[in-house]
């Protein structure tokens, strides 16, 4: 399985805080994943990649109307992706790095570097690893890619199920309903609208249609700063290239310990 990565991938993940998706903290001192929205598909139209403040996406497309739904009764939950496998020990951080440098990093990524560093032999195993479908099956890597191999998501659902039983299933079931009340799909109520307008209705659809699935999300996940989920998402500050190393590294680079012990 390869990445695409002029399509919706080069300097997408510049993360911050909770990472590329949208966090409420309470008083408690608790961190709580709310949504997946913003995912990128290869119907979508222009070209929409997660943007650098979290959830959203930017793209090269004219601005379009963009309101949530208020009826989601059309929405059932898809399937999820499989549980994440951790500490495979297929790969090294210089593997890591080649490959940011290569495909994410908008300073330095290229084309044809990108397809280079995937095309090395010496790389077959430690990629296979780390880009996998997005498939209820197979799909347990920290990258997951459709068929055209465009990049669908971070696999922080794998990771949050890992950590705790039900809360991966939670967090993906709220951020689909919100993407299915802001669809930016080819068609969708959202299709062509620009980062401000689809930001403003993920936030009205959590308010919203969306509510109910994320306060299960909230009160399933339930992670607070220091818990080891919270391993899944950018820390506030971390660079993409420190998160993705890092995350990846859960994965495949054999970083799994003691604490890394969950119900995947």
């Amino acid at each position: 399985m390869a990445i695409n990565k002029a399509i919706g991938f080069v300097g997408a993940l510049a993360l911050v805080g909770c990472g590329l998706v949208a966090c409420s903290s309470s008083d408690s001192g608790t961190t709580t994943p709310v949504t997946d929205a913003g995912t990128t598909r290869p119907d979508a139209g222009p070209v929409k990649v997660p943007d650098a403040s979290g959830g959203g996406t930017s793209d090269t497309g004219a601005a379009a109307a963009c309101i949530a739904k208020d009826d989601i009764s059309g929405y059932t939950t898809p399937p999820m992706y499989a549980a994440a496998k951790f500490g495979a020990n297929v790969c090294t951080q210089a593997q890591y790095g080649a490959f940011i440098a290569a495909c994410v990093d908008s300073a330095t990524a290229k084309d044809a570097d990108c397809q280079a560093v995937q095309n090395d032999a010496a790389n077959d195993t430690c990629f296979a690893c780390v880009i996998t479908a997005e498939d209820a099956a197979t799909g347990t890597g920290p990258l997951l890619v459709d068929a055209q191999g465009q990049l669908v998501d971070v696999n922080r659902v794998g990771c949050l199920e890992h950590y705790k039983a039900g809360c991966g299933k939670a967090f993906f079931d709220s951020g689909k309903c919100v993407d299915y009340a802001c669809d930016s799909n080819k068609g969708g109520n959202c299709d062509g609208a620009v980062t401000a307008e689809l930001q403003s209705c993920q936030s009205s659809a959590q308010a919203g249609a969306c509510k109910a699935k994320v306060t299960a999300s909230q009160t399933t996940c339930a992670i607070k700063t220091g818990d080891a989920a919270s391993s899944c998402f950018a820390a506030t500050g971390e660079t993409t290239k420190t998160y993705l190393s890092r995350f990846f590294s859960l994965f495949c680079g054999g970083a799994a310990a003691a604490s890394d012990a969950g119900p995947g």
